[in-house]
């Protein structure tokens, strides 16, 4: 009587199936990551075919003030807040304090509090409240940069603006990226 073997060719196909099964649970979180990188972001936007972000958040918002012809005084106290459209607060700071002298630029980074998509800030506005001790006048241009996560950037511009103790708050507005 012969005893018959298994025949060895589904052997190596055993073998074979399992380095390839092995090779793929290992390579898996490479695999899960380029998936993702292809088509989400960090951020939780979508890449568009550029691989840039087609609705990035919010990362930073920054206002920089052009002092005229009439400084800020030590004293007095700015708030900033700039809001989306429909009125949610996406950054801001209070309290700023120091002496911005005539023909000086001062810079300040707000506070990001809603970390909104740019297709929620295609308009907005930026209020600006002083806090004089006594009397002040505050002449100045200024600017707000919204930069997004995909390296975008929203800049609005307002010229002529004044504040006094008599005059202490301003908003503006804008519309469109």
């Amino acid at each position: 009587m012969t005893t018959q073997k298994h025949p060895t060719v589904p052997r190596r196909g055993f073998i074979a199936t399992s380095a390839i099964l092995l090779a793929t649970e290992a390579l898996s979180p490479v695999l899960a990551w380029a998936r993702a990188t292809s088509t989400e972001s960090p951020h939780g936007g979508r890449r568009d075919s550029t691989g840039f972000e087609d609705d990035p958040v919010v990362t930073s918002v920054t206002a920089t003030f052009d002092t005229t012809t009439n400084d800020k005084d030590h004293d007095t106290l700015l708030d900033v807040a700039v809001s989306n459209d429909k009125g949610t607060l996406i950054a801001n700071k209070t309290g700023i304090g120091g002496h911005w002298n005539d023909h000086s630029t001062n810079s300040v980074v707000l506070d990001v509090k809603n970390a909104l998509r740019k297709s929620e800030t295609p308009a907005g506005s930026v209020r600006l409240d002083i806090h004089p001790n006594g009397n002040d006048k505050w002449e100045f241009n200024y600017h707000i940069d919204i930069t997004y996560a995909d390296g975008s950037v929203t800049e609005r511009h307002w010229d002529g603006k004044v504040l006094a103790q008599d005059n202490a708050t301003t908003s503006d507005s804008w519309s469109g990226h």
